[in-house]
């Protein structure tokens, strides 16, 4: 198995890269999900309520996870982090993890599901 741990990236810390291809201008690119092979894919808008949450789950598929806005509190069972608007968040397939907002204020989050290769 790979690495259980959450990464956690700050898009203002990436530095990211010109758009490659010809005919951009003042265009920079940080890649999210490196391209890799999958057997599927999914993506979804989590709105989560002030105070609201998702049950403790895990599934063999990885999160990438992108703050849109607000904040919220990634947990898993070793590890607890705070993630705000612009922060990347990728979580292992396997680790039991929740989603918790534990401000006064809507959070929106991006989850991408990347499904591993059937074998």
């Amino acid at each position: 198995m790979g690495d259980m741990s959450l990464k956690i990236r700050r898009l203002s810390q990436e530095p990211g890269e010109p758009m490659p291809g010809e005919g951009h201008h003042g265009v920079n690119t940080v890649m999210a999900v490196p391209m890799r092979e999958v057997s599927a894919y999914s993506c979804r808008v989590l709105r989560i309520d002030p105070g609201g949450s998702t049950a403790i789950h895990q599934h063999p598929r990885e999160h990438v996870v992108l703050a849109l806005t607000g904040k919220a509190r990634v947990e898993t069972d070793t590890e607890v982090t705070e993630i705000t608007s612009g922060t990347i968040v990728t979580i292992p397939p396997d680790v039991p993890h929740r989603f918790v907002n534990t401000t006064p204020k809507k959070t929106a989050l991006l989850v991408q599901n990347l499904y591993p290769e059937e074998t």
